[in-house]
C-alpha cells in the first residue's frame, strides 16, 4: 500500500518529513515606501534601489537632488523671420554687447523679449551659404560655410557683411582670434591663425595627420580629434602651436563625434551610438550612460548639458540634461533638434531648439526660475522600481 500514487507509481513518504502547506503563495504584506536622495538621476531601477527612478519625463531634482520637483516648461513658437530658421541644421549663439545671438542654416538672429518673456528671433543678416561654423573674436563674426565655400565676416558694430579673402575652410574655432582649418579632399588638414577683424591670415599653417572629425573650442584652447589623434591648438599671432595629447579612439558609426563640447572642465562626445565624457587627466572617453540610434545635437547650459536625441525603443525625440551626477529627462515628443543657448534677453526661454522638422518651428525651455516666472511644468511623470513590501529578499510572485 503507497501513501502516494503519481503517473501510475507509487511511493512512500519517509517518517517524520510530511509537511502540509498551503498551495497559494505567502499573503501580502503592507508597509510604505519613501523615495528618498535622488542624487544619480533616471535610469537607476534596481530592486534593492527603492530610493531610485527609472523613468521621469520632466522631473527635476530640487534641494541638492534631495527631491524633485516639476521641470522646466516647454514652449512651442512659430519664428517669423524674413529668413526661415531651419530645424533640421544646427544652430550656434553667441553673446555679445548684452545681445545673444543665434546663426542657423542661412540666417543670423538676434533673441528679442517684450515685457520679458521671449518675443522670437529677429533677423540681422541674411548669410551667403547656410552656416556650419563660426567665431567671434573682437567684434566680428567670422563664419564658415562648408567644403568649397569662402568664409564670411560680419562686423556686430557696423552691420557691414563681406566674404573674406581667405582660401575656403571647413572648420573654424575661436581662441585668440580665430582657426580656420582647411579640410581638401584626399589632403591632409591645415591650421590657420585667422584675424577676422583684419580678415588676415598670420604666420605659416599646422598640417595634421588624418581627416578632421571633431573640433571645440577647450581650456581656452581649441582640441581637435583626428581619425589618428587628439591635438590641441591655440593662435598665436604669429601662427598656430598644435601638439598631440593621445591616440584617437577607433570609430566605427557614420555618426560618432556628431558633436563635441567643452562644458564644466571636461569634454562631452557622442562616440558608438552614447554620450562619453573625456577627461584630459586621465585621457579616456568614458561612457556616461545615455544611448539612443542618433543624436541631434547638444549644448551647454549652466550646470546643465543638454542632449538630443533619438530613443532606442519608441524612435521620438528626447531631449536629456546631464547636472555632473546623472541624467534628468527634460523632455520628449515632436522631432526636437539642434539645442542651443539662448539665456539673457527673455526670463522665460534659456534654451531653442528646432522642432517638428517645420520651417520656423521652434521651442523653447526656461531652466532657472525667476521672480514670478517660475516656468514649471503643469505635468510630470515618474517610474520607480517595483514596490516591494518593506521584505526586499522575498520573490515576489
Amino acid at each position: 500500500m503507497y501513501d502516494v500514487v503519481i503517473a501510475g507509481r507509487g511511493y512512500m513518504v519517509r517518517a517524520g518529513t510530511y509537511e502540509r502547506r498551503q498551495s497559494a503563495p505567502d499573503p501580502a504584506q503592507t508597509g510604505r515606501v519613501r523615495l528618498f536622495d535622488f542624487y544619480g538621476g533616471g535610469g537607476r531601477a534596481a530592486q534593492l534601489e527603492r530610493d531610485r527612478f527609472w523613468r521621469g519625463v520632466g522631473a527635476w531634482p530640487a534641494l541638492d537632488s534631495q527631491g524633485i520637483q516639476a521641470g522646466p516648461r516647454r514652449q512651442d513658437r512659430t519664428e517669423t523671420p524674413a529668413t526661415a530658421f531651419d530645424p533640421e541644421r544646427p544652430s550656434f549663439s553667441f553673446v555679445h554687447g548684452g545681445t545673444t545671438y543665434v546663426a542657423n542654416g542661412t540666417g543670423l538672429y538676434r533673441v528679442t523679449s517684450a515685457g520679458g518673456a521671449y518675443d522670437g528671433l529677429a533677423l540681422v543678416q541674411t548669410l551667403a551659404a547656410p552656416c556650419t561654423g563660426l567665431a567671434v573674436s573682437r567684434g566680428f563674426v567670422g563664419f564658415v560655410h562648408g567644403p568649397g565655400e569662402r568664409p564670411t565676416i560680419y562686423d556686430l558694430a557696423t552691420g557691414t557683411y563681406t566674404t573674406s579673402a581667405a582660401q575656403p575652410a571647413t572648420i573654424v574655432a575661436p581662441g585668440r582670434g580665430a582657426l580656420l582649418i582647411d579640410q581638401p579632399t584626399g589632403g591632409e588638414p591645415e591650421l590657420w591663425a585667422w584675424a577676422p577683424w583684419l580678415d588676415a591670415l598670420e604666420g605659416t599653417p599646422v598640417s595634421l595627420d588624418q581627416e578632421i572629425v571633431a573640433v571645440a573650442p577647450f581650456n581656452g584652447e581649441v582640441w581637435i580629434v583626428t581619425r589618428g589623434a587628439i591635438w590641441r591648438a591655440v593662435a598665436t599671432g604669429v601662427g598656430v602651436d598644435a601638439d598631440v595629447v593621445t591616440t584617437a579612439p577607433q570609430t566605427g558609426f557614420a555618426d560618432d563625434f556628431a558633436w563635441m563640447i567643452g562644458h564644466n572642465g571636461a569634454l562631452y562626445a557622442w562616440l558608438g551610438k552614447e554620450v562619453h565624457r573625456y577627461d584630459p587627466g586621465d585621457k579616456v572617453f568614458a561612457p556616461l550612460g545615455l544611448r539612443g540610434r542618433a543624436t541631434y545635437g547638444a549644448c551647454g547650459m549652466g550646470r546643465w548639458l543638454l542632449v538630443a536625441v533619438e530613443d532606442e525603443h519608441s524612435g521620438e525625440t528626447d531631449l536629456w540634461a546631464w547636472d555632473g551626477r546623472g541624467w534628468w529627462l527634460l523632455d520628449e515628443g515632436p522631432a526636437f533638434r539642434y539645442p542651443v543657448a539662448i539665456a539673457g534677453p527673455a526670463e522665460d526661454a534659456d534654451v531653442l531648439a528646432g522642432r517638428s522638422g517645420n520651417v520656423n518651428q521652434t521651442a523653447v525651455w526656461q531652466l532657472v526660475p525667476r521672480v514670478n516666472r517660475p516656468g514649471l511644468r503643469d505635468t510630470v511623470t515618474l517610474v520607480t522600481p517595483l514596490l516591494d513590501a518593506g521584505a526586499r529578499d522575498v520573490e515576489k510572485v
